[in-house]
């Protein structure tokens, strides 16, 4: 969803990325192409959310189960199930996904505030 801004020669709604209004063809100020706060915590959400989801499966694969060894003899090692891995990966994804929703919240009740 590409968002839009209002022209500051003849205040109709262009794209934010338009640096001549297709209306009146005049040139967009660089300052009101500039980002917002919201667009800022937009952006920063996002990013957490793909690192969370990143951080929280790898510790899934590396932690999810233990080797233990089961004759020490032969060097045979059995696999067991570690829930401390999978539950500290559970736990890290909802908090991830509890940061991103409430990022994206307070981001809807400013730009439902500003408008």
């Amino acid at each position: 969803m590409e968002r839009k801004i209002n022209c500051p020669n003849c205040g109709k709604k262009i794209d934010e990325w338009r640096t001549y209004c297709p209306y009146c063809e005049e040139k967009v100020k660089e300052e009101s192409r500039k980002y917002t706060n919201a667009d800022k915590l937009n952006i920063f959400a996002n990013i957490i959310l793909i690192i969370g989801i990143i951080i929280s499966v790898l510790i899934f694969i590396c932690f999810s189960t233990t080797k233990i060894l089961s004759n020490p003899t032969l060097e045979l090692y059995r696999s067991e199930i570690n829930w401390i891995g999978i539950i500290s990966s559970i736990l890290i994804f909802i908090s991830t996904l509890t940061f991103y929703y409430l990022c994206k919240t307070i981001v809807d009740i400013y730009r439902k505030n500003k408008i």
